[in-house]
């Protein structure tokens, strides 16, 4: 999640590569062509502008979590693309949601929720999805395992 207010909110999807390079892409518009070879991410359903989730705070146009900023204007892209040696992944659409939206989704129980850290934005692992689980899992049940009414011998119960 990026932004959420009672306008409504947006965010990307963090583990949704696509097959295209940022090499490939500014091949289309500039003859300066960088050699990266990092994929670009759909970052939802919803077309938009080009934007970026990286680490380099003087490109930044806001912070969205501590150390992660955001970027949309295509010099600091580029900037961001050509000399970064920090983590940043590049990203083509958005997930959005009309006011209220997002909050009945979650009412219902579309949503399993986690605070997001800079290592799970820039996490490269296909299976981010199974650990994000795993760790919300954790967190509602490792109160629970580590009680001191737990039986020392499970096969008691």
């Amino acid at each position: 999640m990026i932004h959420h207010d009672e306008e409504g909110a947006f965010g990307v999807i963090l583990n949704r590569p696509s097959s295209n390079t940022i090499k490939e892409l500014w091949e289309m518009f500039s003859e300066d062509i960088p050699e990266c070879s990092e994929v670009i991410h759909l970052g939802g359903p919803v077309e938009g502008p080009m934007m970026a989730l990286h680490c380099e705070e003087r490109q930044a146009e806001t912070e969205v979590l501590d150390g992660v900023f955001l970027t949309t204007c295509k010099d600091q892209l580029e900037e961001i693309v050509r000399y970064s040696t920090s983590p940043f992944i590049l990203f083509s659409g958005y997930a959005g949601w009309s006011p209220g939206q997002l909050e009945q989704e979650m009412e219902v129980g579309g949503w399993l929720t986690l605070p997001a850290t800079s290592k799970h934005v820039f996490c490269r692992d296909e299976d981010l999805w199974k650990q994000i689980v795993e760790e919300i899992g954790l967190g509602v049940m490792g109160p629970r395992l580590r009680s001191r009414n737990n039986l020392v011998d499970p096969s008691l119960n």
